[in-house]
């Protein structure tokens, strides 16, 4: 049986060194909750930001992991943790602290418990924020060591093929996304969800089929569609969690 357990939680404000702008909302600083979880001689941590636009807040994780706090601190494993809260920041946070007590415990570090055979470096995307063109220019030329970029664009159509154009001028030879794949993705005006519980989705906006019309001319791997929404008066009988999330 594990041994009983310590919990602390608290809310902490990251600020970022310049804001971070996205459509219809700018970033100045991340909230993030942090949680540690204490046995006799270690303790483990574990941070989560969550999903805005999900309502999964810093604020909103630690009221769920509030109410398990019993549970939680009578002493609980990794596996049991996936049956005591739902996908979200809560359990990652959680599980996060869970992971680095479990390799203090055995003396190993977490990718030889998970059974990585060797621990690798991976390539992650680093994102341009919806600014002037000239800002996102100047922040891909900066960004040299990134080798995987990703460009948030606002809806502005026009100011939306500018920003598309300045990252490709500042990162030509270096490539963008990826320099393997030179095509747009496909955008269905409509689709199925891929679960069993067959909603039908709509794009919400014409803008996003005459962006990758225009953008198509400019050498990017993948545009991406704004989440969809279900169509009225479309199956309902039971909603996924990727559909609750859509």
């Amino acid at each position: 049986m594990p041994p009983r357990l310590r919990l602390q939680l608290a809310v902490e404000e990251l600020p970022l060194k310049v804001p971070f702008r996205i459509s219809g909302y700018t970033f100045t600083q991340i909230p993030a909750l942090v949680a540690q979880l204490w046995d006799a001689e270690r303790i483990g941590r574990g941070e989560a930001e969550g999903v805005y636009y999900f309502d999964d807040t810093p604020a909103r994780m630690a009221v769920d992991i509030e109410s398990r706090r019993a549970e939680i601190e009578a002493g609980i494993t990794r596996d049991e943790l996936r049956e005591l809260l739902p996908i979200g920041g809560a359990r990652n946070a959680l599980d996060c602290a869970l992971w680095e007590l479990e390799a203090k415990r055995a003396g190993q570090p977490v990718w030889k418990l998970a059974g990585i055979e060797q621990a690798v470096p991976l390539t992650t995307m680093f994102t341009l924020g919806a600014d002037h063109p000239a800002t996102i220019a100047t922040a891909a030329t900066a960004r040299a060591d990134a080798t995987a970029l990703k460009l948030k664009l606002s809806g502005e159509l026009e100011l939306d093929i500018e920003r598309v154009r300045a990252v490709r001028g500042a990162r030509r030879t270096s490539g963008w996304v990826s320099t393997r794949t030179r095509a747009i993705h496909s955008i269905h005006s409509n689709a199925s969800c891929p679960c069993s519980c067959k909603r039908v989705y709509s794009c919400s906006s014409s803008h996003w089929r005459a962006a990758a019309k225009r953008i198509s001319t400019l050498s990017i791997a993948r545009f991406r569609s704004p989440p969809m929404k279900a169509v009225k008066g479309s199956p309902t009988s039971k909603v996924c969690s990727a559909c609750s999330m859509s």
